[in-house]
């Protein structure tokens, strides 16, 4: 049988990633049964595939705002959009999808070089983002708690 040991924070196999939090705030309004997803480039945010959306969270006091928190591979440019997807009734059916009006081959990016945190705000209606974040300052990490099978080698120390 063979024997299980737990890893130490000293380990040279025990690893902290590089991450920046990323909350993504998007305004859109839905209808009843519609949910907004964050898509993009990478595993986390689903390889472009709907089905595979995280979804933003919202309130009946914060509607139509939605928001979501999201660890990030730091000292990178990462693609994304947003969608729009309606349930179905029918398991069998796949859900509607609305892709965000965006000119054709343009994707929104964010840049996470040197940030700890980040925090966007768009909206469905414009192109614009408004962009607020705290810089790495020396020394300073922390775990991730995102998908580890996003991260390539390159992410880690």
């Amino acid at each position: 049988m063979k024997q299980e040991t737990l890893l130490q924070p000293q380990s040279s196999i025990f690893r902290q990633l590089k991450n920046t939090e990323v909350t993504f705030n998007f305004t859109c309004s839905t209808e009843f049964g519609e949910r907004v997803g964050l898509i993009g480039s990478m595993p986390l945010l689903g390889h472009w595939d709907p089905s595979k959306a995280i979804y933003l969270n919202t309130t009946q006091s914060a509607y139509p705002n939605w928001s979501i928190k999201v660890d990030l591979p730091r000292d990178k440019i990462v693609e994304y959009k947003y969608v729009v997807i309606a349930d179905t009734v029918n398991k069998n059916t796949k859900p509607k999808v609305k892709w965000e009006n965006l000119p054709t081959g343009i994707n929104r990016i964010v840049n996470t070089y040197g940030k700890k945190e980040a925090i966007l705000y768009e909206s469905m209606t414009s192109l614009e983002s408004i962009e607020e974040y705290v810089e790495v300052t020396q020394g300073k990490q922390f775990m991730s708690s995102s998908d580890i099978d996003s991260i390539k080698n390159e992410d880690l120390e």
